[in-house]
């Protein structure tokens, strides 16, 4: 059974705002990913930034395991 869990994973930080919409995958190497969009920065919305980092399990007080998002993100860069 799915339970939504009392605090998001992808909430605003320090860093970021407006992160919102997120995919997870697997990776070429097997490591599990996490892709979302946040704001171009704190005062402009658009246009938005992609970034991709890891995804992590720990086990809550509760007894639940949590997923949340490693430290490291990265940004991808768009070819022109």
């Amino acid at each position: 059974k799915w339970t939504k869990y009392e605090k998001p994973i992808l909430t605003r930080s320090d860093s970021l705002s407006g992160i919102g919409h997120n995919s997870i995958f697997f990776d070429k190497t097997g490591h599990l990913k996490i892709v979302f969009h946040a704001h171009y920065d704190k005062t402009t919305v658009h246009p938005r930034k992609m970034y991709i980092g890891d995804v992590k399990f720990t086990s809550g007080s509760d007894g639940v395991d949590v997923m949340s998002v490693g430290d490291t993100l990265i940004i991808p860069k768009l070819k022109k």
